[in-house]
């Protein structure tokens, strides 16, 4: 008798699992759940250390350029030197480009890379040196001011990211746009 008791307890409780996963809406939830939590689940790869000292030896010339024998040694780095890190254009007529060329050198004793350039406005395009610059070499990148619909004083900031320590380097393009 408690065997058909607990027969008719289990058949009552498959009942109710498969009328809550008939429901579609309780459906959608339980799936959505499901996938949220599967999300959350350790992908089993190891997970980089906030510490400074965490190494990645495959990255290692882009993030600081040292050796891979000895990362942490701060006498063989990349250092960009840039010549003039500002550029006053003068003043310019609307509708006219800024043209420069901010020559640099790798004064370090690493390569260096420029990962990326970035601009603080659209108006302002830069070009660089695509892979490694030796050290001693020196290399330029142009930057262009297109002062369509600006006017007045102008002022532009190029971030150069590189291999370097600080990573971030920045050189200015100035001048004063004169409406047409």
């Amino acid at each position: 008798m408690s065997a058909h008791k607990s027969i008719v307890s289990i058949s009552k409780g498959f009942k109710s699992l498969i009328s809550l996963f008939c429901n579609v809406k309780t459906s959608w939830l339980y799936f959505l759940s499901l996938c949220v939590l599967a999300g959350c689940q350790p992908s089993g790869k190891e997970q980089a250390s906030e510490d400074p000292k965490y190494l990645d030896p495959y990255l290692d010339a882009i993030r600081i350029s040292a050796t891979a024998e000895n990362p942490l040694d701060s006498s063989h780095e990349a250092k960009i030197h840039i010549w003039a890190d500002e550029y006053d254009f003068g003043q310019i007529k609307e509708g006219d480009t800024a043209i420069h060329t901010f020559r640099f050198v790798n004064s370090g004793n690493a390569r260096l890379l420029i990962n990326r350039v970035q601009t603080s406005c659209g108006c302002t395009h830069s070009d660089w040196p695509r892979g490694f610059i030796s050290p001693g070499d020196t290399a330029s990148l142009s930057v262009s001011f297109d002062s369509h619909d600006r006017s007045g004083p102008q002022e532009k900031t190029i971030t150069i990211f590189a291999n370097t320590n600080p990573v971030r380097t920045t050189v200015r393009l100035k001048g004063t746009v004169i409406p047409r």
